[in-house]
């Protein structure tokens, strides 16, 4: 169960209090980058990079081994590594750290996955510049608004959740889908938005123009996205392989490839997905009028997981301070381990939710409203000179 106690509806926010929440938000903010200076806050991402660098090493080390337990932890590795990469696009993409000092160029927004080696470092399904503006520009303006929001799930899952079949068939379906959700889905998707930025063009992910082999968006799909990801993540070590042992070996290490892209997806999806998605989690019919309205939307429709070490923040890819995260789009990784015990304090304060839950538990809600076991609540907020009221 939720730990956050629900807005009561109506409930009305009074000019007022959204501008004493901004001010005491702002006010952690500031505190957060006086304790953790951005500028000095390489260090994190090196230790990060490393970490994930060892993964992969150790998950191509043991590429070779003969099938048993030592391959299936360097299956792990790999994948962990790959999800990490994932992590580390994510938080440079947001200009986290363009302000640190000790950071290179090819690590900074404006280089990294799109230049020389740092292009290499992040090859992923989506393109970076499909991603930022899928992710950064879109996803976080209209958080969890549908039709908006290209990634809320209520709306997007609509097909599974309107589906007449048994609940076992949808949730293997929920499953399946997990496996392939980036190339089939995330991929095709930023490049969707990236190529249509003022909707003006009726496509989406569920349109038949998106696949027509007659239209230039597969192709576009084909070029941008499945291509450098299956060349450099599967053709050629495969090929390399090949040429320096044997078809055997070949087959094998592709076999293996195969296992780490399912394992990474599935990864990355329970660490990703239910972040704005649950019974508790709001969504909303417009955009945000002011900075108080944000910031309540921002706190209402997200979720944290379990906090604290830097093992438990890595592997949750600092995922798990969701709410900080959209609260402050572009601070650094330690910020939000900084600022996270003073948020949640905050809501206790003000009686707004805070959900904060194990992962496991967010992705049985996920599950649940993805399936149609589930709605997500909807929040209307009318802004007045005076007030901000919330309702059903």
């Amino acid at each position: 169960m939720s730990n956050a106690r629900p807005l009561t509806q109506p409930h009305t926010f009074s000019a007022s209090q959204l501008n004493s929440l901004v001010q005491r938000l702002d006010a952690l903010r500031d505190q957060a980058l006086q304790a953790l200076p951005p500028e000095q806050a390489g260090g994190e991402i090196w230790c990060f990079i490393f970490v994930s660098l060892m993964l992969s090493g150790v998950g191509w080390s043991l590429c070779l081994v003969s099938w048993g337990p030592w391959a299936l932890l360097g299956v792990c590795a790999l994948a962990l590594g790959r999800f990490s990469r994932w992590i580390l696009a994510h938080h440079l993409c947001h200009r986290a750290y363009d302000q640190s000092s000790t950071l290179p160029s090819w690590l900074k927004s404006k280089r990294f996955g799109r230049q020389g080696f740092a292009r290499l470092l992040w090859v992923d399904w989506m393109p970076t510049d499909a991603w930022s503006f899928e992710h950064n520009t879109l996803h976080h303006a209209y958080t969890n608004q549908p039709h908006r929001d290209p990634d809320c799930v209520q709306q997007k899952a609509w097909w599974l959740r309107a589906w007449p079949i048994f609940i076992p068939f949808k949730i293997l379906i929920f499953t399946l889908g997990s496996l392939v959700w980036k190339p089939l889905y995330y991929g095709p998707n930023t490049l969707i938005e990236l190529s249509n930025p003022d909707r003006e063009i009726p496509l989406s992910i569920y349109s038949w123009a998106a696949w027509s082999p007659w239209g230039p968006q597969l192709w576009h799909t084909l070029r941008r996205s499945w291509l450098p990801y299956l060349t450099l993540h599967f053709a050629l070590p495969s090929l390399l392989c090949l040429l320096c042992f044997d078809l055997d070996s070949a087959l094998h290490v592709l076999g293996y490839l195969a296992l780490a892209e399912g394992l990474t997806n599935v990864y990355s999806f329970i660490m990703i997905v239910p972040n704005h998605a649950g019974h508790d989690l709001y969504h909303f019919s417009d955009k945000s009028s002011d900075r108080g309205e944000y910031y309540l939307r921002q706190i209402v429709s997200s979720c944290d997981y379990h906090t604290g070490s830097f093992v438990i923040d890595f592997l949750h890819g600092y995922l798990n301070y969701q709410i900080e995260h959209h609260l402050w789009p572009q601070l650094t990784m330690g910020q939000y381990r900084w600022l996270q015990p003073h948020v949640q304090a905050l809501c206790d304060e003000l009686n707004l939710p805070y959900v904060k839950e194990p992962v496991w538990r967010r992705l049985v809600c996920l599950a649940r409203l993805a399936i149609g076991l589930d709605d997500s609540p909807q929040l209307t907020l009318t802004s007045t000179r005076s007030s901000t009221s919330v309702r059903s």
